[in-house]
């Protein structure tokens, strides 16, 4: 049996890496703020989904997600300073959503590998949120935190269903699985822009250094 994390109700209070959870206009409790959050939100600025080949392979996964899973929704979610922005989305045309009420906003922050609401309906973070009594109706989400190899988790490759659910032991590991490749995916993507700046960079440094090595003679 997968965790329940449903009546998961601590404050937050006493966790070092989590702010206290605070309540959302529609009445639901919204994702408390990481107290990193500064370093989080710079970490996620170093990826950039812009590149087409990128995005094709993380839809990939994300499809991939979404069959495994058998649910008829998937996203890679990043989450921003004030939204979340889905990347990458499979049997929705949303392109992002308030963090206020973004289920992904708690999955960021969770000790777990897996972030897993079983049924939104029975939950106090989410009984009352815009996205379940209205919009998609979402009653079943699980989310994998993305989180980098400096161990900041800046969004979360997630599925989601319009009926309660739970998955089994083979899912939630395809799930876990998955959602290291996305990240995998997107450090690869930063480590080529990343030598593609040094490479730009050196040949002048190296006629510079020679340049001063020559004056110095």
């Amino acid at each position: 049996m997968p965790p329940d994390t449903t009546h998961h109700e601590n404050s937050g209070a006493d966790e070092p890496n989590k702010a206290p959870l605070r309540t959302t206009l529609a009445g639901g409790l919204s994702a408390p703020i990481p107290v990193d959050e500064q370093a989080r939100l710079a970490a996620l600025r170093r990826y950039d989904l812009s590149d087409p080949a990128t995005k094709a392979s993380l839809e990939e996964l994300c499809a991939l997600a979404a069959a495994i899973c058998q649910v008829p929704l998937a996203f890679v979610s990043l989450v921003e300073e004030a939204r979340e922005v889905f990347a990458v989305a499979v049997g929705s045309d949303e392109a992002d959503s308030p963090r206020d009420i973004s289920f992904c906003g708690h999955a960021i922050v969770q000790k777990e590998e897996l972030f897993v609401v079983p049924d939104t309906h029975t939950d106090p973070r989410f009984a009352k949120n815009p996205n379940v009594l209205g919009g998609a109706r979402i009653r079943f989400y699980a989310g994998m935190p993305l989180r980098t190899r400096d161990g900041f988790a800046i969004g979360a490759l997630c599925v989601k269903d319009t009926a309660p659910r739970e998955l089994g032991p083979q899912q939630l590991d395809a799930l876990t699985v998955l959602g290291r490749q996305v990240v995998a995916q997107l450090e690869r993507k930063s480590d080529e822009m990343l030598a593609r700046s040094r490479r730009s960079w050196m040949p002048t440094r190296t006629r510079s250094s020679a340049w001063t090595g020559t004056a110095s003679c």
